[in-house]
């Protein structure tokens, strides 16, 4: 399990607190995290990703974008950790951390 995974963080993002993030069984699988340019996001269940949100730990939306499967460009966002909404097809969201390097 990643370093990022682990750590708590008490900051309340969109309700959800990044707490209540990292204990549950995480519905999305990212990689790499650490990331630099390009973060990949899979759902355990293999459902369709429709759209991604990023935000700060501060609760700031910095990116919303349309997820087609190649990727999510994050070559823009400055070093640091963030949280990441998926929309997923069968109506579910999901939450991750993941650290832009």
């Amino acid at each position: 399990m990643p370093l990022y995974d682990t750590c708590m963080v008490s900051v309340v993002t969109s309700g959800i607190s990044s707490s209540y993030i990292e204990n549950r069984e995480p519905e999305i699988v990212i990689s790499p995290n650490p990331v630099r340019d390009k973060l990949m996001i899979r759902d355990r269940a293999d459902a369709v990703i429709r759209r991604v949100v990023v935000y700060t730990l501060d609760g700031r939306e910095v990116m919303n974008v349309r997820y087609d499967n190649m990727g999510v460009n994050v070559s823009a966002l400055r070093s640091g950790m963030y949280i990441i909404k998926a929309y997923i097809d069968d109506d579910r969201t999901a939450y991750r951390r993941f650290y832009k390097e």
